[in-house]
């Protein structure tokens, strides 16, 4: 939810190019090579499992099958099973498990978590509170708005109040 894919239909068999705004999981058959695009940067694929989470200035890869090949600005990442790269770190690191849920996450910042939440159940978040440095690893519900509000803000000791039925104002828990 909340993500853009989009490819030339007439094309796409000479130039197997996926552009991507959001963040998709692929499973991809083997000798099945494309790329997938976005502003911060291009993952090549080969008969694999992975995620690209793609979403205002963050960009990162997850691999759990097979391997991918991530290029950022000029640096190149080849991905293993179960390691991943973001543009932030732009280090290749491993995560524990095959998760693979549209709000699971493992080392992003807080401010893209929130950012997913928006697009997912369609509200605006006051961020203000939120420093870049806050760092979210875990997995949200993706059915339930109040339950994935507190399962993001609670590590950061913060609280959450409706102003209107679409906007959220995030302050420090009292």
């Amino acid at each position: 939810p909340g993500s853009e894919l989009s490819f030339s239909r007439w094309g796409f068999a000479w130039k197997r190019t996926i552009s991507l705004s959001g963040q998709a999981f692929f499973k991809v058959a083997k000798g099945a090579t494309f790329t997938v695009e976005s502003d911060q940067g291009f993952t090549q694929v080969l008969g694999t499992e992975f995620t690209v989470h793609s979403r205002g200035n963050y960009y990162q890869v997850r691999c759990f099958e097979g391997s991918v090949e991530v290029k950022i600005d000029q640096n190149k990442y080849v991905l293993a099973p179960y390691q991943w790269v973001d543009n932030l770190n732009q280090a290749v690191e491993r995560f524990e498990g095959a998760e693979n849920s549209p709000l699971s996450y493992w080392s992003v910042p807080l401010s893209v978590v929130l950012a997913d939440i928006e697009a997912v159940y369609g509200v605006e978040i006051d961020r203000t509170v939120v420093q870049p440095s806050w760092i979210f690893t875990g997995k949200l519900d993706h059915d339930n708005l109040n339950q994935a509000l507190n399962q993001a803000l609670w590590p950061f000791n913060l609280e959450y109040k409706f102003v209107s039925e679409h906007k959220i104002l995030l302050q420090p828990t009292q």
